[in-house]
């Protein structure tokens, strides 16, 4: 491949510039390149919304001006409803009254017609515009001729005038003129729509497509820089680093020639590794050394170490030989090494132990030889004690006999007591539920003709609305003329027979209360009945509750005596069961006290003077 002089001129000088930039300088141009593509963005977005808002002031003025020219038809149509409205009353301070409101819609009328050909002058063509105008101008003026006549003359003839044939075709061509403004003006709003719309549409392909090449480009110099001038050099001189770390000194560190910060970065790495090369040389010689010095330190200690656990094992040993001579005072000095303090202590305070649990045992065994004694001497004077108890217990029973005997009677009478009195409380709550029966019903009674009162009050209600119908319908009749004559007839028909219907009604209302009045004085009647009922029914419920617990306490009273004489019976078998026991007891002590002589004579055997004999380290030695 031939290369040109200036080109391999300039393909050395860019190679120099890349070499020589920092990574500072290097990540600005990445920052630069963002910020273009941020500005560049930004101005499309603007110019984006900016052609939306002017579309959109279109599609505004479009639907405004639909708008008006639908609200001026309709303002023309309520002019004229309010006009026949006006005029049609016969009444003229009425008139005089609603004057005021359609003189209102008039110049309502008139400003909204002065706005609609204000904003037609953009939408519709000039000749519209003025036939547009000199119609409405003549419909506003003719209007205010009619309530001028209206005032004058009569409404009669204003109304007259109003609805005349001409007046209504002029108002029906205004308002067609109008609704043909509004759809005219709709449809061109759907085909601004659509050009909008496909307008649209190809700004927002140029949005997407645009920045996305934009981006793209960006994002792509961006990794290009970032990978090719940044990541991979990075790359490079952490893995030279971590075989540093690992002394892996064989390859070269890459980049050295580079002279911005990667390059000082490789050349310093290059510094580090030799100088951990040589620490590492270094290091080993001295762990070398130290080594040997170690290992010959540590011969030492173990021999000093075996020498001292056999004199320790020979201390040890001896004060061995005296425990099994039942020597129990002997104990380890205070000359064992430091290392063995914990065993010293923990060997004299279990001998400590256990030569103060066998001073104790010797102390018991006194003591219960003694109690032994004691125990056979307090056994006789309870075996006398005994045989006195078990002949007052008989005599005890015997008598508890008849007693429960006349307790059993007395119960049984309260039995037949609580039975009577039982079934007098059940009869009269028997008519306790017959006289609430009665109140219920008599209640219920009073409930509905409460309810038929409600239903007459409404039949009265409608007899009087049924009778202003009437008269409503007489007057209306009245008005008609000869037309209405039989219309007024069956109204005067209607009207008598709503009277009858309202005056029996008031007598059947009348019946009614007199009834509810009666219904209410036979519950109340019923309900003092019932309350002294009730009354009795408690009386008597006290005297059953008072009888049953006479009745329960005899019954409860027998079962305790009886209970008492089964207690005493047993405490007679338990008496003689003593006795037995007592003698038992004597038998126990005198074998006690044997063997307790012979468990002193073992203990005293053993050797447990006052001051405890240490074994010393020297003479174990």
């Amino acid at each position: 491949m031939r290369f040109s002089i200036p080109r391999l001129v300039s393909f050395g000088f860019i190679t120099r510039i890349r070499h020589s930039m920092t990574l500072g300088k290097r990540l600005g141009l990445v920052v630069l390149l963002l910020a273009s593509l941020s500005l560049g963005l930004v101005a499309v977005i603007m110019a984006q919304n900016a052609a939306g808002q002017r579309q959109l002031g279109k599609v505004e003025g479009h639907w405004e001006f639909a708008l008006k020219a639908r609200g001026l038809g309709q303002a023309v149509q309520q002019v004229a409803l309010v006009s026949q409205d006006t005029f049609s009353l016969d009444d003229k301070d009425e008139v005089a009254r609603k004057i005021g409101g359609l003189e209102k819609a008039v110049a309502q009328l008139e400003q909204q017609r002065d706005a609609f050909l204000s904003a037609a002058k953009l939408y519709l063509a000039e000749a519209n515009v003025t036939r547009i105008g000199l119609s409405l101008r003549e419909f506003i003026a003719y209007q205010r001729d009619t309530i001028e006549l209206a005032v004058k003359v009569s409404p009669k003839a204003a109304f007259i005038q109003a609805t005349d044939e001409a007046t209504v075709k002029d108002r029906e061509r205004i308002v067609r003129d109008m609704d043909a403004v509004a759809k005219d003006t709709l449809e061109s709003l759907s085909g601004l729509r659509a050009r909008e719309a496909e307008q649209q549409s190809r700004l927002l392909w140029a949005s997407i497509g645009i920045p996305s090449v934009l981006i793209l480009a960006c994002v792509l110099t961006s990794m290009w820089i970032v990978v090719r001038h940044i990541r991979r050099p990075i790359a490079d001189i952490v893995g030279a680093m971590r075989r540093t770390v690992d002394q892996q000194f064989a390859e070269d560190v890459p980049h050295r020639q580079r002279h911005d910060e990667i390059g000082e970065i490789a050349r310093a790495l290059v510094v580090l590794k030799d100088n951990a090369e040589a620490k590492i040389a270094r290091d080993a010689e001295i762990e070398a050394e130290r080594s040997e010095a170690i290992l010959a330190q540590r011969r030492a200690e173990e021999a000093a170490i075996a020498q001292e656990r056999a004199r320790v094992s020979e201390t040890i040993g001896a004060s061995l030989s005296h425990i099994v001579a039942k020597d129990l005072t002997v104990r380890l000095g205070e000359d064992l090494p430091e290392a063995y303090a914990r065993l010293r202590t923990d060997f004299n305070t279990a001998f400590d132990e256990l030569l103060h649990a066998l001073q104790a045992f010797r102390s018991g065994t006194e003591t219960i030889d003694d109690s032994s004694q004691k125990l056979n001497l307090a056994a006789e004077q309870l075996a006398v004690r005994t045989e006195q108890q078990a002949a007052n217990l008989e005599e005890t029973s015997a008598a508890l006999a008849q007693i429960l005997k006349a307790s059993h009677t007395a119960a049984e009478s309260m039995q037949g007591v609580t039975r009577l009195v039982g079934e007098a409380s059940l009869e009269a709550g028997r008519t306790q539920s017959v006289l609430a029966d009665t109140t219920n019903a008599m209640q219920r009674i009073e409930a509905s003709s409460g309810r038929i009162g409600q239903i007459i009050t409404v039949i009265d209600e409608i007899a009087f609305q049924t009778n202003l119908l009437a008269l409503n319908a007489s007057i209306e009749a009245a008005r008609a003329g000869e037309a209405g004559r039989g219309f007024s007839v069956v109204a005067a028909e209607v009207r008598g027979l709503a009277q009858r219907s309202a005056a029996a009604a008031q007598d059947i209302k009348s019946l009614i209360t007199t009834s509810t009045k009666e219904v209410g004085q036979g519950v109340r009647l019923v309900g003092e009945t019932g309350e002294a009922l009730s009354t009795i029914m408690a009386k008597v419920a006290e005297i059953q509750q008072i009888v049953s617990q006479v009745s329960s306490g005899a019954a409860h009273q027998a079962e305790e005596i009886r209970q008492v004489n089964t207690g005493i019976t047993e405490l007679n078998v338990l008496t003689q069961q003593n006795a037995s026991m007592v003698e038992d007891t004597r038998n126990i002590g005198t074998v006690l006290g044997g063997q307790v002589g012979e468990l002193s004579a073992l203990v005293a055997q053993f050797r447990m003077g006052e001051d405890a004999t240490p074994a010393t380290y020297a003479d174990a030695a």
